[in-house]
């Protein structure tokens, strides 16, 4: 078994533990995330963000699409 892997989030740029090796005890689980921000995602980002921004990608992609969190994502 690797260890887990220290990261920063490339969205928020805060620190996070990624636990890609046992996938099944990482935080990025607890997400849902809908279509859209899968989409969202994938067409932006080629590493891992943490809970928090997967969260409010989420709920902003869900809420108002994904211009809007593309808006947001600078704040």
């Amino acid at each position: 078994m690797g260890k887990h892997e220290m990261k920063t989030c490339p969205r928020c740029g805060s620190s996070f533990e990624c636990k890609a090796n046992r996938v099944e005890r990482c935080g990025c689980l607890s997400v849902a995330l809908s279509a859209e921000a899968l989409e969202f995602l994938g067409e932006r980002y080629r590493d891992c963000l943490c809970v928090a921004c997967l969260e409010q990608v989420n709920r902003l992609c869900s809420e108002q699409g994904a211009s809007e969190a593309d808006r947001q994502a600078g704040d």
